[in-house]
């Protein structure tokens, strides 16, 4: 073998050894035994021969493979990244000869093969030495890339034993090198040499730079690596800092590239190399250490976005591929196998401080500052590599479901070893919190907490929660548990605990990133570890006063408070929120007392949660509360108050003002009148905020520290929502709580008005001066003005304008002044302000659904200060009136102009002004001047563009458009889909047109009816932009142009009523025309006919839309028209400026005023043949206006057709006219009266004839033709071709049939049509054809719109209905089509929609309703039972929410119906799996809000079906879940179901809440349930219990019969949980809670699982005798029925106020008792009990209360 070949060999050979041994996870072993190999061999040279051999190249290569060994297990860096120095034993470079050899055989024209150049080149290179090759580095790259550029990475294999050779390279070519690797500095893509030329020529890389680029560019990631290592770690400081991103970027680029089998390689690769570099910095660090590990730790992070990468596009390929699990699996070995991780997880490294003395007040800036600062290099990588790989897991497991299980590792496996290593973690963290409590310093446990707290969404929060719970008994087993040095260990576990539960909530909510983390959790929560963590908080909150519990207790409050918001999202959230829900109920009233007793702004907060969560604990806060005002010295202190005692005691009062605040809504009755027992609370805080250092100093007062609120939970999304929070700020609810004082109190004007002048004098210029200095970006800082001029403005209105005014006041003419002066100041004020903030503020679409947040912000503060400016305006208008000038209007009008004049809520602020203000004294030609002068006047009115209509006419004359078909278009979308979407530019120009109306308006009232220049311009550019159609736009349009023109002068005449741009175009021709020449010279006739060709080149009609304006006539334009007059323009209210949709329907069809008097005027100039007159469609609309019952409107159509005919005759003879004539000489024919209203029906057919007559291809040509040739005149009492159309046998039937069914939807629009229809028994044929074999799917369809607009005319609905069985026959209809067995799945799904609109459409008439509730519901009911069929045809719903909307609304219009018949006759209901099938149908749809009514009928239909006893297992399972799911979906669709108000005892909730209507459901379910199970012997003694005289203690003894079973019992406690749960949310109403009391004995006493049982047992006496004083619930009374809006009550019993609180306090001791049962948690953990309710003295407290306010009524 030559010397060459073994040379390649021994590099081959070393290299691969070289690259498995840095692809090992553990690579001490192999490094072991190769090197014992390497030695043996060695070992047998002596020194003389090894000196002589190591300069041979066969020997080179294992010299430094056992050199690089032995440094391995040396551990230092420097020694890593060396090689041994190879000194030849002769001068000079043989190399360099062999390169220029090699130039010049390839430069010679005779030379050998070019593949055995390059080969001998290459061996030559190989057997060099390395000190040669770095020598000549640039000449040698130059020639290979030049001659050999396919071998250039090979250069690189043949130095990957060198890992200093770019260190050498850049040594001896500084220049070189650093020029070439700038190519790869800012993120540049190197993806291949061609590339990487084009770049270097861009950065002007030299030329011998470029081989050098290139090399590096192709050269593999593995060889790179430890080279740019290498070379990082021998330059200079400066150098390596001004070119590691370069070089990072260098590689980088190569992971980028790589493939699945790659990166596995890579990643560790780059492991290999982390491991020896952090072992390094362990034993001695060093700054350049720090910087290589950091090169390393962003290759890894590169390496998991490739792998991420690579998993997401294998994911979205074709579903054959299959799955890289076995890549997964190899990655997850190579990470968790690796040294490095048992290296960080036995022995932290990182720099632990002494805990001993407690010193941990914050343990999230603590561990923040750990983490930045003691955790060592190690630990940081280890941390950081572990959150990718699990990151890397959620991905994988997300898409479990689509990779393949055949092949490769299992699932299990997959996840074992991740799931084993977090436990270990766990482990880890245990023994050494063990060992940290026996040395009380719990400093030492920082690094594993840190990693738990880095890895925290990874591990199962249950886990956490068991965690925590073990940390909380080895604290209880201390004896010294209250000692500072123990705190970081509580803190520590509030953390966890706190963290678990918001993985928990994220979890259930879905609406978080963390919430994917559960796809690695083993997730099981049982209610105990809910209630063991919640009270281990409570434990260190009471106990142990740790500022850090309260806020864990606020966030465990709040996820009670918000959940009602998120429930909506899933049941299981719902089943989360009953366990929290069950835990605030069961809060120890030690609670209350630290909450309150010091306060503090945390515990304030979480008070108020409590109090809302709870209502017996707003009982008892009241209680307290009241007790604590009574002793002056006991006034509420904040806790580490920065002010005084005295105001410490005030600032603690304010604090637990918001906890008062719901107080008194609570105990508010349904007239808003305040429990008289709570008035001191009013007098108390009315007194505190009204003194002089309170809202009268104001600066000072608001600006308190208490009054600072974080705002980073805001979310605006409407201005109703806005209000409601910055209403719910501390400063908001302190101005809502002195509207209770105002309401009960009387204050004089006199001290209202002085504190008004002491909160802002005469003299102030704005409302607040940090108005001056609010910046537009600053989020924060415009949260915080506007929240304090939110309360201001509240205020001053408040005190100005008090709801109650003073009985006793006698109103004087001077205090009428003072306060109207106060008020008109407040005005100006409001209006300097104003002005102020749109200076701050730039104009922008102050849309608050397209704007920031920040925008949103300020769009509310402005619509606030609008709304009070128009409010107070309005108060003092008379005032305003009378005065010789308004002071504001003319600075608030300029300004809004100025600054918002593109703003559609500040122009409508204007009008609004100006109609409250129009008798005032003020110059409306001065504000038309700023407004017609604006400079955005004139884009604003025309959106920047003029509507283009293209003509009519082509140059010649001739026409461009066919004629259309009106029938044809009964089948488009719009006759169904018409909603309108007003854009922003279009709210913009209707809102400017209205406000030119009204200014009109008032101008005419100040006498200046002047006819200018400038208003002729107004109406012409009005006029371009008109479209002559019904939307609001051309209505308002239309109106201010008729407004401001007067009578005698009309501006449309002068361009013959064009409209659009081309009345702007004939208008501009005519002028530039006739100003090329003496006008007086020009004859009429040649002007005339210059009008008339200019007429007919911009002719704007549409022929479509004249069919569309036909088919969908506006019948009754006048009503239309009158919504938008001037009268019902001024009645509009501010308040709806941010209404998203408008309430009036945008029709997108012609004006038939305006279209009629266009044609009457274009047919008198003679601008348009006959012919040509019908062909555009507008002779279809004339024909279709004699229908209209509009008397004007008719009168005009029959004007039109007299000039038509006219036209017609004089016309020349032609086949068409000929038609036209023989069509208006039959019409004519028929018509007996002047103006007389023809039917609908003939109109239509007339219209479509006027237009199939001009086609003579027409399908339906012939028949029309031959019917007006054999008559003399139209029938109006039948309708034409009918029914021989409908049962023609010709070749064209089918055709034909769908003509005339589309001939009788187009006409079915009046009273008039339908006794045509009536006479002709033409529904009856029609519904016989569509039940016909020759009736396929379109036929059906076109009867079923049909009906769907017969059934809209009276007349006809109720004899379709009474006469002919029309309900019983769309039930057969829509059985047999919903089974998809006839036509496509489409056609079938859109006949069953169809039929349901019919059904909907009869039932929404009351007189079909009242007919069917008394004498045949039957028949309403078929339908129904059919659609409970239907509903569970998830291939028919799938997508479909109309289709289910409409059958979810037939159903409860059927149990609706149902519901009010007599108790003897027939009912409509369903059983309890029908009630199952029908949640398990709704909830099949998304939470959208196209959704919202569905649901909502869902839930009606439940409630209206009314209770299902209860008989099985089966039954209870069915109905928990049919509760649960109603419960989510009501929290979804009234997010605020929670009461803030106690309803009267005496009476019943008016607008009872679903969710009570929903608890009187179960609980009459499980009574009713019970009752049918007794046995025939007990009946009688249950009757007897049941009196009116029986109590619930009688009722028991005798309903107890069975023993249940473990299922049971489960089933039981389930059910009770929810009733608590729905009872803690409902309205308070006593009259409910007996039956409540009743259900929960029932489920529970003797019934629940031993641990409940037992709890129940210890109590047993206090409920019998509790029982003992609740009488026996109304739906144990025989006569008692479900009613749906209102409860039934027993009129024979009669009960005195005394006797009803004690029923009701009774009730509420058994409710507690029944909560406490489910309190599980261990004895060192208090509830709430009923012991301590009684010696709190709420009870008596209640009792006393009631006694007084009866003596004082």
């Amino acid at each position: 073998m030559k010397f060459h070949e073994k040379s390649t060999i021994s590099l081959y050979v070393c290299n691969t050894i070289h690259l498995i041994l840095q692809s090992q996870v553990d690579a001490q072993l192999l490094s072991d035994l190769i090197g014992a190999v390497l030695n043996e061999r060695f070992d047998k040279f002596s020194s003389e021969e090894m000196n002589s051999s190591i300069y041979l190249a066969e020997w080179r290569p294992l010299t430094t493979m056992l050199h690089f060994l032995k440094r391995i297990s040396s551990q230092h860096t420097y020694s890593l990244f060396t090689t041994v120095e190879h000194s030849s034993g002769f001068d000079g470079n043989s190399l360099c000869s062999v390169s220029r050899k090699v130039e010049e055989m390839l430069n010679q024209e005779q030379t050998n093969s070019p593949d055995d150049v390059a080969t001998a080149f290459l061996f030559s290179i190989i057997c060099a030495p390395p000190k040669d090759i770095i020598s000549d580095f640039p000449d040698l790259l130059d020639v290979v890339k030049t001659h050999f550029p396919s071998h250039l990475a090979f250069l690189s294999s043949v130095l990957f034993l060198q890992h200093d050779y770019l260190a050498k390279v850049a040594s001896c070519w500084p220049d070189i090198f650093f020029s070439s690797i700038r190519l790869f500095k800012d993120d540049l893509n190197v993806d291949h040499v061609n590339t990487v030329e084009d770049k270097w020529q861009n950065l002007s890389v030299s030329t011998e730079s470029a081989p050098l680029s290139t090399f590096l560019s192709v050269s593999p990631f593995c060889a790179l690596l430890p080279s740019v290592l290498s070379l990082a770690f021998s330059v200079p400081d400066e150098i390596r800092e001004a070119h590691k991103d370069a070089l990072l970027r260098l590689l980088q680029v190569k992971l980028s590239e790589c493939t699945f089998s790659e990166v596995t390689l890579y990643l560790r690769v780059i492991l290999f190399w982390s491991h020896h570099l952090l072992s390094s910095y362990t034993i001695e660090s060093s700054n350049v250490l720090e910087q290589l590990c950091h090169l390393c730790f962003a290759l890894v992070d590169r390496v998991f976005e490739r792998i991420q990468v690579l998993t997401a596009n294998r994911q979205s390929k074709s579903a054959d591929l299959s799955y890289p699990v076995q890549h997964i699996q190899d990655i997850v070995d190579s990470v968790l196998h690796h040294p490095i991780i048992a290296l960080s997880l036995s022995r932290s490294l990182s720099n632990c401080q002494s805990l001993s003395d407690g010193s941990l007040e914050y343990l999230e800036e603590t561990l923040a500052v750990f983490s930045k600062e003691n955790l060592h290099l190690l630990d940081h990588f280890v941390l950081n590599l572990l959150g990718k790989l699990y990151d890397l897991l959620l991905m994988v497991r997300s898409f479990e479901a689509n990779y393949s299980r055949d092949d490769g590792p299992s699932h299990e496996s997959l996840f074992a070893a991740p799931n084993l290593l977090l436990e270990n973690i766990l482990l880890l963290l245990k023994e050494k919190f063990e060992l940290c409590m026996d040395k009380v310093n719990f400093g030492l446990l920082l690094p594993n907490f840190d990693m738990i707290r880095a890895l925290s969404k990874f591990f199962s929060p249950v886990k956490l929660l068991d965690l925590a719970n073990w940390m909380f008994t080895k604290l209880g087993g201390c004896s010294s548990i209250c000692s500072p040095a123990f705190v970081p260990a509580a803190l520590m576990c509030l953390y966890i605990i706190d963290v678990a539960m918001e993985m928990v909530c994220c979890y259930l909510q879905k609406t978080d990133q963390i919430s994917e983390s559960y796809l690695l959790w083993d997730l099981e929560i049982h209610t105990t570890t809910i209630q063991q963590a919640y009270h281990i908080v409570l434990h260190f909150a009471t106990k142990w006063n740790l500022e850090f519990a309260d806020h864990c207790l606020l966030k465990m409050l709040g996820r009670i408070h918000h959940a009602e918001r998120y429930a909506r999202w899933s049941t299981d959230y719902v089943a989360f929120h009953i366990i929290l829900s069950t835990l605030a109920i069961n809060t120890p009233i030690d609670v209350l007392h630290h909450c309150i007793l010091p306060t503090s702004k945390v515990k304030a907060k979480a008070l108020l949660l409590l109090l809302e969560a709870s209502p017996m604990h707003m009982r008892l806060f009241g209680n307290i509360f009241l007790e604590i005002l009574e002793k002056d010295n006991s006034v509420p202190q904040v806790k580490d108050s920065d002010s005084n005692a005295s105001w410490a005691q005030k600032d603690g009062a304010i604090l637990l003002l918001p906890a008062a605040l719901s107080c008194l809504n609570y105990h508010t009755d349904d007239n808003g009148r305040c429990a008289e027992f709570l008035e001191p609370v009013p007098i108390f805080y009315s007194e505190l905020l009204l003194c002089d250092k309170g809202f009268s100093s104001w600066k000072s007062f608001v600006t308190r520290s208490i009054f600072e609120e974080d705002f980073s939970d805001f979310i605006p999304t409407s201005v109703k929502d806005i209000m409601v929070y910055f209403s719910g700020t501390l400063l908001g609810k302190s101005v809502t709580l002195l509207h209770y004082y105002f309401a009960s109190k009387e204050m004089s004007r006199k001290q209202r008005l002085e504190i008004v002048n002491s909160i802002f004098p005469e003299s102030s210029e704005l409302l607040d001066s940090d108005v001056n200095d609010i910046n537009p970006t600053s989020c924060t800082g415009i949260m915080k003005v506007t929240n304090e001029l939110f309360a201001k403005i509240s205020l001053i209105r408040l005190l100005l304008s008090p709801r109650k005014l003073l009985s006793s006041e006698v109103t004087s003419e001077r205090e009428s002044k003072r306060l109207h002066k106060a008020k008109l100041n407040f005005i100006s004020i409001l209006v300097r302000t104003m002005d102020k903030i749109l200076m701050n503020f730039p104009s922008s679409d102050n849309i608050l659904s397209h704007s920031a947040k920040e925008q949103k912000v300020i769009c509310f503060l402005e619509y606030v200060i609008l709304k009070n400016i128009i409010e107070l305006s309005s108060e003092i208008q008379s005032h305003l009136n009378h005065l010789k000038s308004i002071p504001f209007l003319s600075q608030f009008i300029r300004s809004s102009l100025l600054h918002r004049f593109n703003d559609p809520v500040a122009i409508k602020a204007i009008r609004c002004i100006l109609v409250v203000l129009r008798q005032g004294k003020f110059s409306a030609d001065e504000i038309l001047e700023l407004i017609l002068g604006h400079s955005n006047f004139v884009s604003t009115i025309t959106c920047n563009e003029v509507s283009e209509y293209r003509s009519a006419c082509d140059p010649t004359g001739g026409m461009l458009q066919p004629a259309p078909s009106i029938l044809k278009l009964v089948d488009s979308s719009f006759m169904e889909d018409n909603k309108p979407q007003l854009c922003i530019a279009e709210k913009r120009r209707v809102e400017i047109i209205r406000l030119l109306r009204v200014l009109y308006n008032i101008k005419s009232r100040q006498q200046n009816n002047s006819q200018s220049s400038e208003t002729r311009e107004l109406v012409f550019l009005l006029l371009s932009i008109y479209g002559a159609t019904l939307s609001e736009t051309d209505l308002e349009i239309l109106h201010l142009m008729n407004e401001i023109e007067s009578p005698e002068f009309r501006t449309i005449t002068e361009v013959d009523h064009l409209w659009g741009s081309a009345a702007l175009k004939f208008r501009e021709e005519l002028k530039l025309d006739f100003s090329k020449s003496d006008t007086h010279n020009i004859e009429n006739a040649e002007i005339t006919e210059r009008r008339r060709a200019l007429f007919r080149e911009n002719i704007p009609v549409d022929s479509k839309l004249c069919a569309k304006t036909a088919l969908l006539f506006c019948y009754k334009r006048s009503s239309r028209a009158s919504a938008f007059s001037l009268e019902q323009l001024q009645r509009e209210n501010f308040t709806d400026s941010f209404e998203i949709t408008s309430q009036r329907m945008d029709l997108q069809i012609y004006d038939p005023i305006f279209i009629l008097r266009f044609s009457i005027h274009t047919l008198l100039m003679g601008y348009i043949e006959p012919a040509e007159f019908a062909r555009l469609g507008l002779l279809a609309v004339t024909l279709v206006s004699i229908a209209s019952p509009d008397q004007e409107l008719r009168m005009l159509g029959y004007e039109c057709l007299g000039a038509f005919k006219k036209s017609l005759e004089a016309s020349q003879r032609s086949k068409e006219t000929w038609q036209l004539q023989l069509l208006l000489t039959n019409l004519q024919n028929g018509i007996s009266e002047q103006w007389q209203r023809i039917p609908s029906i003939i109109a239509v057919f007339a219209a479509e004839a006027s237009l199939t007559l001009l086609d003579s291809s027409h399908a339906q040509f012939t028949a029309i033709s031959n019917f007006l040739m054999n008559s003399t005149s139209v029938s109006m009492q039948s309708i034409p071709l009918f029914p021989t159309l409908l049962q023609s046998s010709s070749v064209h039937f089918k055709a034909e049939r769908l003509w005339m069914l589309r001939l009788l939807c187009a006409g079915s629009n009046l009273a008039d049509d339908a006794k045509i229809y009536k006479r002709g028994r033409v529904l009856e044929l029609a519904l016989a054809f569509c039940s016909s074999p020759v009736s396929d799917s379109e036929s059906k369809v076109l009867v079923l719109k049909v009906l769907k607009k017969c059934v809209k005319l009276p007349d006809l609905a109720h004899q379709l209905v009474k006469e002919s069985g029309l309900l019983l026959w769309l039930s057969s209809v829509m059985s047999i089509f919903s089974g998809g067995s006839d036509g496509t799945e489409s056609s079938c799904s859109r006949v069953t929609e169809l039929t349901l609109e019919v059904v909907n459409d009869l039932i929404s008439s009351r007189l079909i309703t009242d007919w069917l509730q008394e004498t045949a519901l039957e028949q309403l009911s078929a339908v129904s039972s059919d659609l409970c069929v239907l509903i569970n045809n998830a291939k028919l719903l799938k997508l479909n929410v109309p289709v289910l909307t409409s059958m979810l609304s037939v159903i409860t219009s059927t149990m609706r119906l149902s519901m009010k018949r007599k108790i003897y006759q027939p009912h409509f209901a369903f059983s309890l799996h029908g009630v199952f099938n029908l949640c398990q149908a709704t909830g099949g749809s998304s939470r959208s809000a196209e959704h919202k009514l569905a649901v909502e009928l869902g839930i009606d239909a439940i409630l209206m079906n009314g209770p299902v006893p209860i008989l099985s297992e089966v039954d209870k399972s069915r109905i928990s879940m049919v509760v649960s799911w109603a419960t989510s979906n009501i929290f979804w669709l009234y997010p605020n179901q929670r009461p803030l108000f106690e309803t009267s005892s005496k009476e019943t909730p008016i607008n009872e809440s679903a969710l009570s209507k929903l608890l009187r459901l179960l609980v009459a379910s499980v009574i009713l349930g019970r009752i049918s199970s007794i046995s025939h012997g007990k009946i009688g003694d249950l009757a007897r219990s049941t009196s009116s005289l029986g109590t619930l203690h009688s009722f028991l003894n005798d309903a107890n019969e069975r023993v249940e079973t473990v299922e049971s019992c489960m089933a039981n406690e389930m059910l009770a949980t929810i009733i608590l749960y729905l009872q803690d949310h409902v309205q308070r109403n006593s009259d409910s809670l007996p039956s409540v009391v009743m259900t929960l004995c029932l489920l529970l006493l003797n019934r629940s699982s031993k641990q409940v049982n037992k709890q129940l047992a210890n109590n047993r006496g206090k409920i019998e005798m509790l029982c003992s004083k609740i009488r026996c619930p109304a739906e144990s009374n025989p006569s008692w029925r479900w009613h749906y809006y209102q409860p039934w009550k027993d009129p024979a019993a009669p009960r005195s106020e005394m006797e009803r609180m004690e029923e009701e306090q009774a009730c509420q001791s058994l409710l507690i008792l029944f909560s406490n049962a489910f309190s599980t948690c261990r004895s060192e953990f208090p509830a709430l009990s009923l012991d301590d309710v009684e010696k709190s003295g709420l009870f008596q407290w209640e009792r006393e209360s009631m006694v007084k306010q009866q003596h004082c009524a």
